[in-house]
């Protein structure tokens, strides 16, 4: 996987904590909109609120560092 700057990204070395956000991401930007729903969906459904809180801030930090790449590489 690349990011907005083209510097590929090993996805066996994310975090695991990150590694959801990656890959529903991932999904849902290629296209593969079935996919990431259902894990979108299935996140909602977490039974634990650490585990849901914990998925939405490290959703809001890759948003950000996304945001701030495609912003230095126009």
């Amino acid at each position: 996987m690349c990011t907005a700057g083209t510097a590929e990204v090993d996805p066996a070395t994310v975090p695991k904590s990150r590694d959801w956000v990656l890959r529903t991401v991932g999904a849902l930007l290629s296209e593969n909109t079935d996919t990431g729903k259902k894990r979108l969906a299935a996140a909602g459904r977490e039974a634990d609120p650490v585990r849901r809180v914990t998925r939405l801030a490290d959703s809001l930090i890759w948003l950000d560092f996304l945001v701030q790449d495609a912003a230095a590489h126009p």
